[in-house]
């Protein structure tokens, strides 16, 4: 199976490819995830009172498999990371845990056989143009956000390109939108600094619906400058 990319989400991965008709998501449940440990902290767990069945009990431990000289505890990847979770737990007690910090996305990747990462992204080159003339006070300094955006501009190929450029700002973000959605990964002359947030700000500005495309840790997008 080839993807365009993926994501952890709480404990499930959403895998992303795309057919025919753009892309789409496969949510992938029930994922075993996992992480190591000395294997002396097993034999530690053991002889304290209560033994390996309440230790599993205590938080959730579906199940330990040796691999000496560590040990894989399969757990929830969510619970684990709490605060009083069980790398916490087996920090306090002077053991080592470790690739406690894969997220069940990544640990997929590692451990799969057939899920491939596929080559084939859709790239646009984007490129804004904001309001530049002087401010109340005569400066012309930019400042991220703080004037209107006259034109965004995406080009894909000399026959598949585009300009949105009007009055209603409000339209040429939304339809922006639209056509960003359709790529894998938006390029541009320090956009991640400059055109990316200064559409964020606009956004905010007008309370429209769009800033967590850019913002959600989970986005399938990429940004490169």
């Amino acid at each position: 199976m080839k993807i365009l990319t993926g994501y952890s989400n709480g404990d499930d991965i959403q895998l992303v490819s795309r057919d025919s008709f753009g892309k789409y998501s496969n949510p992938l449940t029930n994922f075993e995830w996992y992480f190591y440990v000395d294997l002396s902290f097993i034999t530690y767990i053991k002889n304290m009172g209560g033994g390996i069945d309440n230790f599993k009990s205590t938080f959730g431990i579906k199940k330990i498999v040796v691999e000496t000289p560590y040990a894989k505890i399969y757990t929830s990847y969510t619970n684990a990371h709490i605060k009083g979770g069980i790398l916490n737990f087996i920090k306090s007690y002077g053991f080592n845990s470790y690739e406690g910090d894969v997220s069940p996305y990544k640990r997929m990747l590692v451990d799969s056989d057939d899920v491939q990462i596929s080559g084939d992204y859709k790239v646009l080159f984007i490129d804004i143009e904001t309001d530049d003339r002087a401010n109340a006070a005569g400066k012309k300094d930019i400042v991220i956000g703080e004037k209107q955006i006259i034109s965004i501009s995406g080009f894909e190929n000399p026959t598949s390109n585009f300009t949105i450029c009007e009055e209603n700002e409000i339209n040429v973000l939304r339809v922006a939108l639209t056509n960003f959605k359709k790529y894998d990964i938006l390029i541009g002359w320090n956009s991640k600094f400059f055109d990316i947030p200064y559409i964020q700000a606009r956004l905010h500005f007008y309370k429209e619906q769009g800033v967590e495309f850019f913002q959600s840790k989970e986005s399938i997008y990429s940004f490169r400058s």
